[in-house]
């Protein structure tokens, strides 16, 4: 069932019966538009918002994989065959100028590349970059999923891009400062996930505590009371009994000690700049210097972006310097731990365990050093899916703020969340 959405403006939604001569003006304007989606099709077909200005938009998805090859294409390569209006030195696009590789049978009309049924031929960063410019060069708006690359090198190919958004929170992947250079708004979707991904940060603290894989291992293979007397005997911890450590106090960490307050824990948190008192109270938080928060805690959470600064942050130091019984939680981002450092953590039982809802790079490998851990090492990781935050409450609220912030900066308008100073 379609649900009529109240415009951006505020007023009631209109059809098109109500339009105008100078509203069917406007539509023919919007129609010329042109939207790059960046990741899975069915999940930006589901959840866009159902509104003039989204329908009528022209889109042109791509799959994170060729988004990927789209951007590998080197700038020099590019400059040495287009000219500044963006067509090459022989007066052709560089779609144009590419060597004519598939029959007029096989091409698809303008708007529909997807990655479904690209044959194996042209997967190459030539043909790739070719079917980008041949079909989406004239492309005002771009949303990207959070893991999804967006170099400079494949911005310099769109000459009308006005704006980039990430699908979600983070947007590392974006070359910020290539978009600030050409004035191209860069957006993200700050917040937005923070209930669900504190929902996940707390699920894997209880699988750990309760130690849920290797339970549902033994009662599957018919040892339910040797592993239920196993644990009785090493002792299980309430989550009420034990202090947490919030490396990071933004949205997301809020949510989590908000949450975790109704469980009876003691929670701390270590960020660069500590929040008033009265931020405190609100939270029932105590600051503590970063190495009294890993030394005593129980439980260590991160909570921070991914920076030069923090990529690789939890190392070996880091590592040894939290409790031997304590676990480690990641529902931040996989750059943040280094692999090595923490596998020779579980291996040595420098600490207790971790619950990893993100490890780096995405998508994990089968061949990554943390899956092929010795048994009783890799007894102490939990998994998910990097699943945190993309509820389907999420994506409801994450899509309506890219197509707002799209049908924004088509009036002129400044969006919301801009995170590059644009």
């Amino acid at each position: 069932m379609k649900i009529n959405h109240v415009n951006e403006t505020g007023t009631e939604p209109y059809s098109d019966s109500s339009l105008g001569k100078k509203d069917d003006t406007n539509r023919k304007a919007i129609q010329t538009m042109k939207a790059i989606l960046i990741g899975n099709r069915e999940r930006f077909e589901k959840f866009y918002p159902d509104t003039p200005f989204a329908n009528a938009v022209e889109k042109v998805y791509f799959s994170l994989e060729q988004a990927r090859a789209l951007g590998e294409i080197p700038l020099e390569t590019q400059s040495a065959k287009k000219s500044p209006s963006g067509e090459c030195d022989e007066g052709k696009t560089l779609a144009e100028a590419q060597p004519a590789r598939e029959s007029s049978a096989e091409a698809r009309p303008a708007g529909e590349a997807s990655a479904e049924a690209q044959p194996a031929r042209e997967s190459s960063a030539e043909i790739q970059s070719a079917k980008l410019l041949a079909e989406a060069r004239d492309a005002e708006f771009l949303a990207a999923d959070a893991i999804a690359q967006v170099p400079e090198s494949l911005i310099a190919q769109l000459p009308f891009l006005k704006i980039i958004h990430s699908e979600g929170v983070a947007y590392n992947g974006i070359d910020c400062g290539a978009a600030a250079r050409r004035n191209i708004y860069v957006c993200n979707n700050r917040g937005i996930n923070a209930d669900a991904v504190a929902e996940q940060t707390i699920l894997l603290m209880l699988g750990l505590l309760r130690g849920v894989t290797a339970g549902d291992a033994a009662v599957r293979a018919g040892n339910q009371i040797r592993r239920k007397e196993y644990m009785m005997v090493n002792g299980i911890r309430e989550l009420g009994e034990c202090r947490i450590g919030l490396l990071g106090f933004g949205d997301i960490a809020k949510a989590t000690a908000r949450r975790l307050s109704a469980f009876g824990c003691e929670v701390c948190y270590h960020a660069t700049r500590r929040k008033t008192p009265n931020l405190e109270a609100e939270y029932g938080v105590t600051w503590l210097e970063s190495d009294e928060l890993l030394e005593t805690s129980d439980i260590i959470s991160l909570h921070i972006p991914v920076t030069p600064e923090t990529t690789g942050m939890v190392n070996e130091e880091f590592l040894k310097r939290m409790r031997r019984d304590a676990f480690l939680i990641n529902t931040s981002r996989g750059e943040i731990v280094e692999n090595a450092a923490l596998c020779k953590a579980l291996m040595e039982g420098w600490i207790a365990g971790a619950g990893l809802d993100t490890v780096a790079p995405e998508p994990v490998a089968a061949d990554h050093p943390l899956l092929h851990l010795p048994a009783e090492a890799s007894g102490r990781l939990l998994f998910s899916p990097h699943i945190g935050g993309v509820t389907t409450g999420v994506f409801r609220k994450a899509h309506r703020n890219i197509w707002t912030a799209f049908e924004q900066v088509s009036k002129g308008e400044r969006p919301v969340n801009v995170v590059n100073g644009v």
